[in-house]
């Protein structure tokens, strides 16, 4: 888990360690000026940001909230990385997302994010 893996620039490690604290500045450092990210699956209808201005917007939504993230089951490669994050919240609620990420020149070009598990604090699915 701690090895260092580079795809160009982006260091997965530190995109994982940003992730891990919640701290989205950090995490907008491994984005394109042209990024975008699509939602899909959850509680809301699907969406997409496009540019890195609204790319920041949702990863501050996202990591608004208190809770506890963790990047887990990566698969990095050239162009592509994939892993789920699980985040629980502090009522105790979970949900699992899993994550693509287009890499180019070293930078995140797109994210895909299906929202594929969330479960209330009674540890039911909703």
């Amino acid at each position: 888990m701690g090895e260092r893996r580079n795809i160009g620039r982006l260091d997965f490690e530190a995109l994982r360690r940003a992730i891990e604290r919640g701290d989205p500045d950090s995490m907008l450092e491994f984005y394109a000026d042209d990024a975008g990210v699509r939602v899909q699956g959850g509680d809301a209808s699907s969406f997409e940001v496009e540019g890195k201005a609204e790319v920041a917007k949702y990863l501050r939504a996202v990591h608004a909230r208190p809770a506890i993230h963790r990047v887990e089951n990566e698969v990095v490669a050239e162009r592509q990385i994939h892993f789920k994050e699980s985040c629980e919240y502090p009522d105790g609620s979970r949900t699992v997302v899993a994550t693509t990420l287009e890499i180019r020149e070293g930078e995140i070009l797109g994210q895909v994010d299906v929202v594929v598990g969330r479960d209330d604090p009674r540890g039911e699915e909703v």
